[in-house]
């Protein structure tokens, strides 16, 4: 597989020449997962798969727009994107959604991308996967997921005061800590202010922080 990274800022305002779009990336020219900018259907995907319906992974929230390709994400909008929560198969590919606990407000999903022998996975903000997913990981190429701080444990996690319901985003230690017993490598996309601060810096906690663990941890 070949993967175009479109975008790697997180919600938060332009402050770096670049990268300065909202996440997307684009697997072999034809797949795009999450479409943080109008722009990247320029690319003319034959198909989007989103993550969650956060104006920063899908423009369309706060910007109306009609998509004419097939737009899959956890849960539907508007006629506009369609429910995956099974396998789908497509040419060489094959697309396995794995739920995910994040927002308290929109449901969430991590994707496991399957072309012939290669596996990846892309997972976006995440407070944890449920028990019962981790082992569909093994072996993964490379692991592709959002990291919005760097905080060790626990990120910002927040509890709803009403359910009970952990929400919120885990910290890039916590992440690598995670995926390291199932891939040699993870790219990490979708930082917060924090990064632009120093980026130099911070692209040297990420990389030591893979080395902690066995593996390559690149800052996208």
């Amino acid at each position: 597989m070949r993967i175009t990274i479109l975008g790697t800022r997180g919600e938060i305002e332009e402050s770096a020449p670049d990268p300065r779009h909202h996440f997307g990336i684009l697997i072999d020219d034809t797949t795009l997962s999450n479409v943080g900018e109008r722009e990247f259907l320029e690319s003319e995907p034959d198909r989007i798969f989103l993550t969650r319906l956060h104006p920063n992974h899908a423009f369309f929230v706060n910007n109306e727009a009609e998509l004419k390709i097939p737009v899959y994400g956890p849960e539907e909008y508007n006629d506009m994107v369609s429910v995956i929560d099974s396998p789908l198969s497509f040419g060489q590919y094959s697309v396995t959604p794995v739920p995910t606990h994040h927002s308290a407000k929109v449901a969430s999903a991590a994707y496991l991308v399957k072309k012939g022998a290669e596996l990846m996975l892309y997972m976006g903000d995440i407070v944890w996967i449920n028990k019962e997913y981790p082992h569909i990981f093994d072996p993964v190429v490379l692991v592709i997921t959002d990291t919005s701080f760097i905080r060790r444990e626990g990120g910002h996690i927040r509890k709803h005061k009403d359910s009970g319901t952990l929400f919120g985003h885990n910290g890039i230690p916590d992440l690598v800590r995670l995926v390291a017993p199932y891939t040699k490598k993870i790219i990490l996309v979708h930082f917060g202010s924090w990064f632009f601060r120093d980026i130099r810096t911070a692209e040297r906690m990420i990389e030591d922080l893979g080395k902690d663990h066995g593996i390559t941890a690149i800052p996208a």
